[in-house]
C-alpha cells in the first residue's frame, strides 16, 4: 500500500509539475495596455461659449465730464444701460463681462479718430446707442489714436484688436 501511495503521489506531483526539474516555467503573460475609459462626450466639440444680449464692460476708466476710474458700463441689446464706479451700478445675472483694467472707454465711433481729432463728450444718456470706443492709454494725451485703439463697441457689437508689438 506505501507503493501504491508512494507511486499515486508522484504521478501526482510529476502532473502538477512539481515532481519534473526539467519542465520551463511558464511564460509571463503579456503586459496588457491599460484603456483609459473616457467619459461620454470627452471627445465632443465643446460646447458654444455663454451667450447675453447684456454686456458688462469693468474696471476701466469711463471718460465723460468727469472720468469714472475703475468704472462699470452696463449694455444691453446694443443700447447703454447704466454706468458708474464699480459698486454703485446693478448687474444683471444674465450678463457677460470684459475685462477693460487699464484701458480708457470713451463715447465715439471710428470716424472720430480717424483725424485723430477725437471730441471727448461730456454726457450721454441711458437708452443711447452703445457707441464707444476702448483705448489702451488716455486719449487725451494720446499722440496716435488710432494705434492705441483697442475695441470699437458699435451695433454691430464688440470688436476687439489683436494689439502687434513693435
Amino acid at each position: 500500500m506505501r507503493y501504491l501511495l508512494l507511486v499515486l503521489g508522484t504521478a501526482f506531483l510529476t502532473a502538477c509539475g512539481g515532481a519534473d526539474s526539467t519542465s520551463a516555467a511558464p511564460e509571463a503573460e503579456p503586459a496588457v495596455e491599460a484603456v483609459q475609459d473616457l467619459p461620454p462626450g470627452f471627445t465632443d466639440a465643446p460646447p458654444p461659449g455663454p451667450t447675453s444680449d447684456t454686456t458688462i464692460l469693468s474696471g476701466g476708466t469711463f471718460v465723460l465730464a468727469q472720468n469714472i476710474a475703475d468704472s462699470v458700463v452696463v449694455i444691453s441689446d446694443n443700447r447703454l444701460v447704466s454706468w458708474g464706479s464699480r459698486g454703485e451700478v446693478e448687474l444683471p445675472n444674465d450678463s457677460i463681462g470684459m475685462d477693460m483694467r487699464g484701458k480708457w472707454i470713451v463715447p465715439g465711433v471710428p470716424a472720430d479718430i480717424e483725424n485723430n481729432n477725437l471730441t471727448l463728450p461730456s454726457e450721454v444718456a441711458s437708452g443711447d446707442l452703445a457707441r464707444l470706443l476702448v483705448f489702451n492709454s488716455n486719449p487725451a494725451t494720446t499722440d496716435n489714436l488710432s494705434s492705441a485703439l483697442y475695441a470699437i463697441v458699435s451695433d454691430d457689437g464688440i470688436e476687439v484688436f489683436e494689439q502687434v508689438s513693435n
